[in-house]
């Protein structure tokens, strides 16, 4: 006769069984896995005697549950086999002080003024609970491209704020030195004094209200599709942009300025704009100013600005085209690739006679307008395009519309500035 015995031992009591503290009223208790177990108990008490309360089961080799703050809990731990037997308890203390630091802000940056930066910051959202119970941050300075903690200061923050812990904070730094480089980083602290490692540091060049110096090198040279303006790149390291100045001289010698936006037509090259107006022979002053990164900028009648006076090139044509349009709307353009030109014929007594429409563009070789097709565009054209227009050109044009016997009845002369950016 064969007996079956009955399996009544319990696993070996958890080893290495310790607690932590942390968020100021959690308690973290890890310890070794015990053989032949299927789960876990913890209990926990405020006396060391009990009675022991059930706080959870697990598979896992940790438990988190909440504990007494600055005050002492008692917790134990068993293993249960398979069948329910249950194993001896570990024990161990935990004095409620939260000494688990919070984890780093993140995201750091930076707004940089004349007087004053503002930085800026989020913070995970397991520092929430702490910031609500009065945690904080503190953001700290060293000089130069380098974070040193050695050579830090702790920056007292006109203001700091956050609605919402998972949002971060910002603080204006009214104290850093002007016109340098200052490394920032920003720890977060919990109500019990735990600090957290820095934050990624973010180098930061400080504020001035000094304008950069005259830029050098200023040429404008006159092209067929405007006047290109090209300069020498500024040696300092807190440019932003460069603005040309177009003006006119007066009279008296002094220049009337037209504003910094009448050159804006953008290159491939940072330092090169080509004011892209009808090259029509007109003389101007060209001044050339760097911007910093707050704004600081010279005026271009400031004596330290060099200013380049050059007259445009004159491509207009010496034939005289009247307009004479009045049969429909019509308008012209510049797409990327080509000049285009579209009308409507709305006259309906006049455009019943119009048999075709003939575009013509100048040539300043043979000093007359050219035909761009073979005999006329059929009378139910609306639209044309010039297809062998080429870049850095200006081109003048005349659209007439013509009839049976070949009466101009209608003559719509424009122009257009093919500009290269290149």
């Amino acid at each position: 006769m064969t007996a079956t015995t009955i399996d009544r031992t319990g696993p070996a009591a958890p080893t290495g069984l310790v607690v932590t503290t942390g968020d100021g009223w959690y308690d973290t208790l890890n310890w070794q896995k015990a053989a032949d177990t299927a789960k876990y108990e913890v209990y926990a008490s405020l006396v060391p005697t009990g009675p022991f309360e059930l706080r959870g089961t697990t598979t896992a080799t940790s438990y988190r549950t909440d504990g007494a703050v600055n005050k002492n809990t008692y917790y134990r731990v068993r293993a249960l086999d398979a069948a329910g037997n249950p194993g001896a308890y570990a024990s161990v203390t935990s004095d409620g002080v939260d000494r688990m630091s919070p984890q780093s802000p993140t995201g750091l940056n930076v707004v940089a003024r004349p007087g004053y930066t503002d930085l800026y910051w989020h913070q995970p959202d397991s520092f929430s609970e702490d910031y609500d119970n009065g945690g904080y941050y503190r953001v700290y300075r060293s000089p130069g491209k380098t974070f040193d903690p050695a050579a830090r200061t702790q920056v007292t923050c006109v203001a700091e704020q956050s609605d919402d812990a998972s949002n971060g904070g910002n603080c204006y730094d009214v104290g850093m030195p002007a016109n340098t480089y200052v490394t920032y980083a920003v720890t977060a602290v919990d109500p019990y004094g735990n600090e957290s490692a820095y934050s990624a540091p973010l180098v930061v060049r400080t504020g001035d209200t000094v304008a950069p110096g005259p830029v050098t090198g200023v040429k404008v040279t006159p092209r067929n599709d405007g006047m290109l303006v090209g300069w020498a790149a500024s040696p300092e390291d807190d440019i932003d942009e460069y603005v040309v100045w177009k003006g006119v001289r007066q009279a008296d010698g002094t220049v009337k300025w037209l504003g910094p936006d009448t050159c804006s037509e953008g290159t491939s090259n940072r330092l090169a704009i080509l004011c892209g107006n009808l090259p029509d022979g007109e003389t101007h002053v060209y001044a050339v100013v760097a911007k910093d990164h707050w704004g600081n900028t010279l005026h271009p009648r400031d004596p330290k600005v060099t200013v380049a006076e050059v007259t445009e090139l004159d491509v207009r044509p010496s034939v005289t085209v009247t307009r004479d349009w009045s049969l429909g709307a019509l308008g012209h353009s510049r797409t990327a690739t080509r000049p285009s030109v579209d009308w409507q014929c709305t006259d309906t007594t006049r455009c019943a006679a119009v048999t075709g429409y003939r575009v013509s563009r100048w040539n300043p070789a043979a000093k007359a307008y050219e035909p761009q097709h073979d005999g006329l565009l059929p009378a139910g054209s609306r639209t044309w395009q010039d297809a062998t227009a080429t870049k850095g050109n200006t081109y003048f044009y005349t659209l007439e519309a013509v009839t049976a016997d070949g009466t101009v009845v209608g003559t719509y002369p424009w122009y257009t500035v093919f500009q290269d950016r290149v």
